[in-house]
């Protein structure tokens, strides 16, 4: 496959010879020096065409499977490499239906990430719970680079009959030799430390709607969440734009399948001891909003908004939609210390406002209890993590210094 950019780069040297070989002929007199430059200029022209043509050839192989460019007539693929940093990105691998309508502006997407090899099934759950679109990135890990890209391609390839409406979905890898894909080198903290907010940040720039709700993989939403949500968006963000609507979320027993929908059926799950307040018993109050008796008490047709909330703890880590305009993730906080809750530290010193609503809420399969893998990664972060939280520190205290004695103070 060669790509316009190689052509161009062909065409210009082929023009540099024309041009050479012109000035020759009215040039009798240097004709002797000029065809040691010419004989050069030939051989120089063969190695970059050779170049040019193997150049990328691991991707080029991936990318020239006829499915990456139609599948089923309906899903269009885009072969383009981006650079972001030291990431490639293979934008739209298989982008959606909803992309390709301009009245979808005025939606939420739901912008969510995942490592290629936890990529399964239930994407398709997490899907069909969301009505809008979706964009997702999938960070494909340096070693066994060729084998772990394909094997992501075909799983979305099977998948696509069924999100190929709403989600998008974007490849992302390490940039470690010119984004050919041939490189088998690896580095070690790399592959064990997951660049979350890289893969949050692409996936947000792939995506076009007004608003957007930042989630992780799995999570799945009360029914009708997207549409009711939006009635309140486009009324209050519009007005207030330096706003967050938070919405309250729970971890419950069972499959990504048998997650309670309805506020009904959580309060009786609830109640049972099979759902609780997200990370209740692994990080208390991270996630706690007050008053979850009366909401789950109050019945509410169409939701509202019940209360104000502070930004008063430094763990907090509330569950929004917002304007696609708020500020990106901080990537230089690693995973898994406050790399999401940095957002929160952020949008509090610019003076967003927390609102919360009632009835909408999303649910994570599995009542976690225990820290597991995570404290081993969070011994390789800290030393990142405290580097990052300095930095941040001093760009809140240029940009927001009024605030600063509003917010908690931040840390682990």
């Amino acid at each position: 496959m060669i790509n316009n950019q190689r052509i161009n780069d062909v065409g210009i040297i082929a023009l540099s010879v024309a041009y050479l070989s012109h000035f020759m002929f009215y040039s009798q007199r240097s004709m002797r020096i000029l065809s040691v430059y010419f004989l050069a200029l030939i051989f120089l022209t063969v190695i970059i065409l050779i170049i040019l043509l193997s150049k990328k050839e691991n991707i080029d192989s991936i990318l020239n499977d006829r499915r990456f460019h139609y599948f089923n007539d309906t899903i269009e693929i885009s072969s383009r490499i981006l650079l972001y940093k030291a990431y490639c990105v293979l934008p739209n691998v298989l982008q959606s239906k909803m992309s390709k309508n301009l009245s979808n502006y005025e939606r939420i997407t739901l912008v969510i990430h995942i490592s290629s090899d936890y990529l399964d099934e239930r994407l398709i759950a997490q899907a069909n719970a969301w009505d809008g679109p979706i964009s997702l990135s999938i960070v494909v890990p340096p070693n066994n680079f060729t084998t772990a890209i394909n094997e992501a391609k075909a799983k979305i390839f099977d998948y696509a009959p069924f999100i190929e409406t709403k989600l998008s979905a974007h490849f992302i890898y390490r940039n470690i030799d010119g984004c050919t894909g041939k490189s088998t080198a690896t580095d070690q903290q790399f592959d064990r430390l997951y660049p979350i907010n890289v893969a949050r940040n692409v996936a947000r720039l792939l995506s076009w709607t007004k608003y957007i709700l930042i989630a992780d993989y799995e999570y799945i939403f009360s029914e009708g969440f997207e549409a009711r949500m939006l009635d309140l968006a486009t009324t209050i963000l519009d007005e207030n734009p330096k706003t967050a609507l938070v919405f309250r979320i729970f971890e419950a027993n069972g499959t990504i399948n048998e997650m309670p929908r309805t506020k009904r059926t959580l309060y009786d799950a609830y109640k049972r001891g099979d759902a609780i307040e997200f990370h209740d018993k692994y990080v208390n109050g991270a996630h706690s909003i007050p008053g979850l008796k009366d909401w789950f008490e109050r019945n509410v047709t169409n939701p509202s908004l019940s209360t104000t909330l502070s930004y008063k703890r430094h763990n907090w880590e509330p569950q929004f939609v917002a304007l696609s305009t708020i500020p990106f993730h901080d990537e230089n906080f690693p995973y898994p210390i406050r790399d999401n809750t940095e957002l929160r530290w952020e949008m509090c010193r610019l003076n967003y406002t927390f609102q919360l609503v009632d009835d909408l809420f999303m649910v994570h399969p599995g009542i976690k209890k225990k820290v597991g893998a995570l404290s081993e990664l969070k011994k390789i972060a800290w030393k990142s993590f405290h580097s990052a939280l300095q930095q941040f520190n001093r760009r809140m205290d240029i940009c927001c210094q009024k605030t600063k004695s509003i917010c908690p103070r931040f840390r682990a």
